[in-house]
C-alpha cells in the first residue's frame, strides 16, 4: 500500500495491522516494503546526532497521549517533518488528527499573546537589558543543543578577539523588491542556499576583530577556536551615546571586512543617535548607500553574509509582529536557521510580572 501523505484520516483496521506488522520486521525487508519512503540525508544536516540518520521513513502507528485512539503517521508526513520543517529525527506524532485540531486553537491563542514583538521603550533600559541577557543565554543553548552543525560552538562573550584593520571604502549595489517579496537571488555568487530565504533587501557590495559593544555570542570552530560568526541583540544603552554607538558601528563594519558573518538584532526604533537605525548607520559606515527604515515596521533584522561578496538579509518588523527565523552564516553559502521567536518566548516566561505587564498594554498594530 503506497505511503501518501494522509496523517488524520481514520485508519482502516487492516492498515493499522499492517503498519504494526511491518514495525517489527527486519531492516532489510522494511526498506522494501511498498509503504517506504526514501529519506533525502542532504536534507538532514541539522541534525546534531552519533548516531545514523534515517535511510527511510515508514508508516508509524500510535496511540493519541488525549484520547487513546490509534492512528498513523504517515512516512511522507514525517519526510516533510523532518526534512522541510526540520525537526529532530527523534520526534513522534503523539496526537490523533482530531486532538491536534482541537489543541491547535488554544495554542494559537497563546502565541498571540506570547509572541508578539513589545515595545522595549515603554521599561526602563534596565528591564530590558536584563531580557537581553536571557535572551542571549536562551539563543546560546539552542545553537549549541543541535542547531550548529558538528564542528562549531556557541559561547557568550563580552568582546570578540582583535580581527585586524580599519575598513576602507566599498561600493556596493542595493537591490529591493517592496513588500518583502521573495527575491530570486540565484545569479548572486556567494548567497548560497539563503537564495530561498524570504528577504525584504538583499545589498551586494563589490568587495569582500574589534570590539563589538554588548554580550555577543560568538560562533567558533571547534579546531582552532576562531570567531567565524557573530549574534548581537542591540541594547538601548548602545544608542544612548553618540561617541560610543558610532564606535560600536566601525567595530561591526571592521568584523564583516574580516570575513566574520554577522546576525544583528535591533528591537528599538531609529533614534537621535541612529536616524536610519544601527543598520543603516553601518551601511553609511561601507558607504553603500542610503538604508531607509519605514516608519511602520521600524524594528530591523539583518543577517550578514561576509566574504568577497557581503550580502545582507534584511527583515523589517513593528512592535506586535511576530519575530521571523533569521540565517546565521556560518560560510559564505551555508547557514543555519535561528529561532528568534522561541527563543524570545522562553526568555519573556522570565520577566517580572510585574514588567510583562507593562509591556503587554502595548496597543497591536
Amino acid at each position: 500500500m503506497p505511503s501518501d501523505k494522509n496523517t488524520g484520516r481514520d485508519p482502516l483496521p487492516e492498515e493499522l495491522a499492517e503498519a504494526k506488522r511491518v514495525a517489527g520486521l527486519p531492516k532489510d525487508e522494511q526498506r522494501r516494503h511498498p509503504s517506504a519512503v526514501p529519506a533525502d540525508r542532504s536534507k538532514l544536516a541539522h541534525i546534531n546526532t552519533y548516531g545514523d540518520l534515517p535511510e527511510f521513513y515508514l508508516d508509524r502507528p500510535f496511540r493519541c497521549r488525549d484520547c487513546g485512539k490509534e492512528e498513523i503517521w504517515k512516512a511522507a508526513d514525517q519526510k516533510w517533518f523532518f526534512e522541510v520543517v526540520k525537526a529532530h529525527t527523534d520526534s513522534k506524532a503523539v496526537r490523533c488528527h482530531a486532538c491536534r485540531a482541537q489543541k491547535k486553537p488554544r495554542d494559537v491563542e497563546t502565541r498571540r499573546r506570547s509572541i508578539s514583538t513589545h515595545d522595549w521603550r515603554r521599561v526602563d533600559p534596565a528591564i530590558f537589558n536584563n531580557f537581553h541577557l536571557s535572551w542571549i543565554c536562551e539563543l546560546q543553548s539552542v545553537l549549541n543543543r543541535g542547531l550548529l552543525p558538528n564542528g562549531y560552538y556557541a559561547l557568550i562573550a563580552q568582546q570578540t578577539d582583535g580581527f585586524g584593520p580599519d575598513l576602507h571604502g566599498l561600493a556596493g549595489i542595493p537591490r529591493s523588491k517592496p513588500g518583502g517579496k521573495q527575491l530570486d537571488l540565484s545569479d548572486a555568487s556567494a548567497t548560497g542556499h539563503a537564495s530561498s530565504w524570504r528577504v525584504d533587501l538583499v545589498y551586494h557590495s563589490i568587495d569582500g576583530g574589534p570590539q563589538f559593544h554588548g554580550s555577543p555570542i560568538c560562533i567558533r570552530r571547534t579546531h582552532g577556536d576562531d570567531v567565524v560568526a557573530i549574534v548581537e541583540i542591540i541594547a538601548p544603552d548602545s544608542k544612548a551615546a553618540g561617541p560610543s554607538f558610532r564606535s560600536m558601528v566601525g567595530k561591526a563594519g571592521v568584523l564583516l571586512k574580516q570575513g566574520i558573518h554577522l546576525l544583528v538584532l535591533d528591537l528599538f526604533p531609529p533614534g537621535v543617535h541612529d536616524p536610519s537605525g544601527f543598520h543603516g548607520a553601518l551601511w553609511e559606515e561601507l558607504d553603500i548607500g542610503p538604508f531607509t527604515v519605514p516608519a511602520e515596521q521600524p524594528l530591523t533584522q539583518v543577517a550578514y553574509e561576509a566574504g568577497n561578496v557581503i550580502a545582507a538579509y534584511v527583515e523589517l518588523i513593528a512592535v506586535g509582529d511576530a519575530l521571523p527565523e533569521m540565517p546565521l552564516f556560518l560560510k559564505p553559502g551555508e547557514h543555519v536557521s535561528v529561532p528568534l521567536k522561541a527563543t524570545y518566548e522562553a526568555a519573556w516566561a522570565g520577566v517580572p510580572r510585574r514588567w510583562r505587564e507593562v509591556l503587554e498594554t502595548t496597543p497591536k498594530r
